[in-house]
């Protein structure tokens, strides 16, 4: 196996020739044949030092990590590489990825050790001094290298603008001067989307991820794409695999407790709490073979050779952000008579059985006609798992100088200890966001860190913290009402936005002088991650109109500076600020 030495001497990186681990340079090691095997992990974010003390998700993980190569050194043929597909440590200390060096150190074969979100930023000079020079023998986060007919890629995650520009621009180059060969491509952090809310806007930025994806697409090299990240078992890495447009995305299972997926292959159900899983890849000339193993376990999991295609209207927001929609002319199928046609919805992970998502229409339930909407979110027993949400959407063109009337019925069914059922509004100005409008029923909201984080991502296109929307409470971009709510019997929210909007501000026309050009609504549930937590609800003859400014008398809420005060998010904001 060769390391590219053109990657060191490229002008454009401003790279010196660096020291080359041996292994990588002996090909003759394993043989020159074109087969070969590679065993992949993920994950193993290990602690600076073993403390059982810890969360129970970090203190574990250096034993999985240990049991993980142990089982690797074992195996009767040793594979050509052993790749750990990044987030090596929980934090990039020194002293916590020296730690974890001393025990990778312990694979038999050669190994590649890729940068994840959790191994530091640009320019990453502890990752650089810990792992690159010592383990992988390159001075950079992202390089390539050549084995039997396949080219291999990879580049790391928090990259500063400067740094993206030097790395976007090595990676076309490379990519263009390997358009002949097949590409296998090893990154930290997902372009496809994963189905668990956070996972949104959990990668890499927006504008990024469609420049990357675009660019892994440009040539037709490039035939696999394997991420880490998301932190997911057996059977939740082979449904959230995907092919897209040719190239088959991979979701790599992890070292460590996987993420609130919650189910598993028969035979390999120990490791959604232990963790340990990993991949061997064996490699015949062009054709690719993968399985899925857990540590102490002798199946194996075949995945299979076709993955289901991803298409972008399966999760509208991956490439667009929500505020360059197109706006329809009208809000449409309001009654849902006709199902979810005109409704938008967010990819959100499907178990077999007892999903933790669930968003159709029901005719058990309406307020007039034969449907209504059902919406429902439960937590799958995770410990270091979030809040959940899922919503249906449109955005609606809002005409100049006409007031927007919005009326919802809505039957909450159930929530229980943390979580509830909202209606939210945001409006716009061609693509620039003014306001957001919350009207919910919740409990314990202080714990809801993904609803904060969810809108303002929806709102900006930006990453944002638990507390975003205190902050942008207190910067009067959002506002919050508790929803008029009789149990076991339909509801009816009714907002006149305009009136509501200039009345919070005690200012007759600012609505109108904000110039909004098109209003967002969603209806949705949230959920904790509490054991038992579930929300759901029923929504039904939903009107976004419009009419000339004071001639509705709609909104019966209240109208003062109470309305810029949430509780949403603040105990995990006021506990972040503490650390």
């Amino acid at each position: 196996m060769k390391i590219k030495r053109r990657f060191f001497l490229q002008s454009v990186v401003g790279l010196s020739t660096a020291a080359l681990h041996p292994s990588f340079l002996s090909a003759g090691r394993f043989g020159k044949s074109d087969d070969f095997s590679v065993v992949i992990m993920s994950d193993p974010q290990v602690m600076a030092f073993e403390n059982k003390k810890a969360h129970w998700v970090s203190s574990q993980a250096a034993d999985r990590f240990k049991d993980t190569i142990e089982e690797i050194n074992k195996l009767k043929k040793q594979p050509a590489f052993v790749l750990i597909n990044g987030d090596l440590v929980e934090a990039a200390t020194k002293y916590a990825l020296n730690y974890y060096a001393s025990m990778a150190k312990k694979l038999k074969a050669p190994q590649v050790n890729i940068h994840g979100n959790h191994d530091g930023h640009s320019p990453y000079e502890n990752f650089i001094e810990c792992i690159g020079k010592p383990l992988n023998r390159v001075d950079e986060a992202f390089w390539s290298w050549d084995m039997g007919k396949w080219h291999f890629v990879t580049f790391p995650t928090h990259m500063s603008d400067d740094y993206y520009k030097k790395m976007i621009k090595w990676l076309n180059r490379d990519l263009e001067k390997n358009k002949t060969r097949p590409t296998m491509v090893f990154i930290h952090y997902h372009l496809i989307p994963q189905g668990i809310t956070q996972l949104e806007y959990y990668t890499f930025p927006m504008d990024q991820r469609k420049e990357i994806t675009g660019l892994l697409l440009k040539h037709g090299n490039v035939k696999y794409v394997f991420n880490g990240h998301v932190h997911c078992g057996l059977k939740a890495s082979v449904k959230t695999s995907w092919t897209y447009k040719g190239v088959k995305f991979i979701d790599c299972p992890t070292t460590t407790m996987p993420r609130n997926f919650g189910e598993e292959y028969p035979g390999f159900e120990k490791g959604l709490k232990t963790g340990g899983y990993y991949l061997t890849m064996d490699v015949r000339g062009e054709k690719v073979s993968i399985r899925g193993r857990l540590a102490g376990v002798k199946k194996e999991y075949k995945y299979p050779d076709k993955l289901p295609e991803f298409k972008e209207n399966m999760e509208p927001r991956w490439f667009t952000p929500l505020r360059e929609f197109k706006p329809a002319p009208e809000l449409k199928n309001g009654g849902f008579e006709k199902g979810l046609d005109s409704w938008f919805k967010p990819y959100r992970y499907e178990a077999d059985k007892d999903p933790g998502f669930i968003l159709n229409t029901s005719s058990e339930e309406k307020k007039s006609g034969r449907n209504s909407l059902y919406v429902f979110c439960r937590e799958k027993g995770v410990v270091w798992a979030r809040d959940e949400l899922t919503e249906a959407y449109q955005m609606v063109k809002a005409p100049p100088s006409r007031a927007p009337l919005l009326k919802v019925s809505y039957k909450g069914a159930e929530f229980t200890k943390t979580g509830g059922v909202y209606i939210r509004v945001m409006a716009f100005s061609d693509n620039k966001f003014k306001f957001l409008m919350v009207f919910d029923r919740a409990s314990n909201r202080a714990w809801c860190a993904n609803f904060a984080k969810f809108n303002y991502f929806t709102a900006t296109g930006n990453k944002g913290s638990a507390g975003q929307l205190q902050i942008m409470a207190k910067k009067k971009q959002a506002m919050f009402w508790e929803l008029p709510f009789q149990k076991n019997r339909w509801n009816t929210l009714s907002v006149d936005i305009q009136d509501i909007y200039d009345k919070v501000f005690n200012q007759p026309g600012k609505y109108a002088s904000l110039k909004i050009s098109k209003i967002f609504l969603g209806l949705g549930a949230w959920t904790g991650s509490a054991p038992g937590c579930r929300s759901n609800a029923y929504f039904d003859d939903v009107n976004l109109t419009f009419t000339g400014p004071g001639t509705s008398k709609y909104s019966d809420l209240k109208k003062d500076s109470t309305v810029f005060k949430t509780e949403y998010g603040k105990d995990i904001y006021d506990r972040e600020r503490r650390k």
